[in-house]
């Protein structure tokens, strides 16, 4: 089993593998971006499953152990009010702005290919 210590990077869990999340000193959040995500241990109430968008706070202290089912991306990020409030802000404009870039170049090729454009690029 491997361990995770704080970050702010995208992991992933890949089938059959499992990450010890060991205490820190500061509350922090799982987020899931992938996949599926089991969580459980001592400072857990239950089994605790978590999906694409999904957030689990784990308190200062917790010591969890979580596990792709089959496997997961998730992001460990710590908790305080500016770090927190920048790090969510940036990660979703970067979402955004890329899921709208995305989706505006598919819609000129498609209107590209559908005229009869020779150039799928405009």
């Amino acid at each position: 089993m491997s361990h995770l210590t704080m970050s702010i990077e995208q992991q992933f869990l890949p089938e059959g593998s499992a990450l010890a999340l060991p205490p820190e000193a500061v509350e922090r959040e799982l987020l899931v971006t992938a996949g599926r995500l089991w969580l459980t241990g001592p400072d857990v109430i239950g089994d605790v499953w978590l999906q694409p968008g999904e957030r689990h706070r784990l308190p200062a202290g917790a010591s969890v152990v979580v596990e792709g089912w089959p496997s997961a991306n998730l992001v460990l990020r710590p908790l305080n009010e500016r770090s927190t409030a920048s790090a969510w802000r940036g990660w979703l404009v970067g979402r955004v702005l890329g899921l709208l870039g995305r989706s505006r170049r598919a819609a000129v090729a498609s209107a590209a290919a559908a005229s009869g454009h020779p150039c799928s690029a405009c």
